[in-house]
């Protein structure tokens, strides 16, 4: 499905804008997803795939394409559950982003800049929709379809070699450090489980202090994909 917009969008590279209102239109209480993919490093718009999942169940729902000549996009979704979107073009790292506005019963628009990174050594991703409960080293079953897509890629793109980092979300916990490096062997665990090839993971974990950007929403862990061979 093409569907193009107007360049109407003022965004932030990896950040989300969200802004939630009552419709004095009448229309439903539901979620507007809109935005633009380019090339990380050129700027130029790219044509990609978008997956949307529910993540509870990992079912998924829907595919969208965005616009080749604009890299515009457009997704109505309905309140009451969390999405995770898979955002996909050939010769890229995937981008996922995470909707959820639980409870909520007002019209919300979501607006992402989506930047593609290239399939070259150094490039990182962050993975948006694999979450953990406080102090537990397994991921919850709302990961299954972002860990899906990692082990997909991974076989189709026979070659690469990634590094799992994660981050503990909280400050002033002990042990921190160690259970964000538990954390990163179980999903590169998992990779292996789902046939990845255990030697083209790699594995660190940080304490709250350690080097990745904090996660935008407190109290998550952050979980990166970093390319470290191509």
């Amino acid at each position: 499905m093409n569907i193009s917009l107007a360049p109407l969008i003022i965004s932030c590279l990896l950040q989300l804008q969200v802004a939630g209102r009552q419709d004095p239109s009448g229309v439903p209480p539901m979620v507007h997803f809109r935005g633009h993919v380019t090339d990380a490093q050129s700027g130029k718009p790219l044509e990609a795939e978008l997956e949307v999942y529910e993540l509870d169940g990992a079912v998924h729902l829907a595919s969208f394409r965005s616009s080749p000549q604009t890299g515009s996009f457009f997704i109505p979704l309905s309140l009451g559950k969390q999405y995770g979107i898979i955002i996909k073009s050939p010769a890229y790292l995937f981008y996922s982003v995470n909707i959820n506005f639980p409870g909520s019963r007002s019209y919300h628009e979501v607006v992402s800049q989506v930047e593609m990174q290239p399939l070259i050594r150094g490039s990182i991703t962050q993975l948006r929709n694999v979450f953990f409960d406080n102090q537990q080293k397994t991921p919850r079953a709302e990961s299954v379809a972002e860990l899906q897509e990692l082990v997909e890629f991974m076989k189709e793109h026979e070659n690469l070699r990634i590094r799992i980092g994660v981050q503990s979300a909280r400050q002033g916990k002990k042990g921190s450090r160690r259970l964000s490096c538990q954390r990163a062997r179980q999903l590169a665990a998992y990779l292996q489980e789902n046939g990845i090839g255990g030697h083209r993971i790699s594995t660190r974990g940080y304490g709250p202090r350690g080097p990745l950007p904090p996660d935008r929403e407190n109290g998550k862990a952050r979980v990166e994909v970093e390319i470290i061979k191509n």
